[in-house]
């Protein structure tokens, strides 16, 4: 049985098993879902001062934002642990508890079309995740293919 790290306990309690990384890379993603979740809670939460809309997406900004944000969460998580469904469950509703939290703050309102974002960023990470994972599955499996049909010409040479 693989070795478990004090930060893996929690979510395993969550049902989401831990996927092997080498230590550095699995440094890197966990400082990459702090990161991340430290940013939705600053501006979701803490931040008093709304985002200025961008001159593309004028009254879609906060959409957008939510949506990207839980993208980057989503994708992070999804490197860090398995099933992919249940991942996906869990940050969604970590972004569901942002809205209700919102509830008790004076410089934010939740917001059902915050929620439907963030649930848009969750399904697309979760969709990208499953085409890449599903490329490099078969781009191994022709490289493995191919690697034996060259060691099968070789020795029948």
């Amino acid at each position: 049985m693989s070795e478990v790290s004090s930060l893996d306990r929690p979510m395993r309690l969550a049902g989401l098993e831990p996927r092997v990384w080498p230590a550095p890379v699995k440094f890197t993603l966990w400082a990459g879902l702090v990161v991340t979740g430290a940013i939705i809670v600053y501006f979701g939460v803490i931040s008093a001062s709304p985002l200025p809309d961008h001159r593309l997406i004028v009254n879609w900004n906060d959409v957008v934002l939510h949506a990207g944000a839980f993208f980057a969460l989503t994708l992070v998580a999804l490197a860090l642990f398995a099933p992919a469904v249940r991942v996906c469950v869990v940050v969604f509703a970590l972004g569901v508890g942002v809205e209700i939290v919102q509830l008790a703050s004076a410089h934010h309102e939740p917001s059902l079309r915050d929620v439907l974002a963030n649930g848009a960023g969750v399904v697309l990470a979760g969709l990208v995740f499953v085409g890449l994972t599903g490329a490099w599955r078969g781009l191994a499996a022709w490289l493995t293919a191919r690697s034996r049909d060259a060691r099968l010409k070789d020795w029948r040479e």
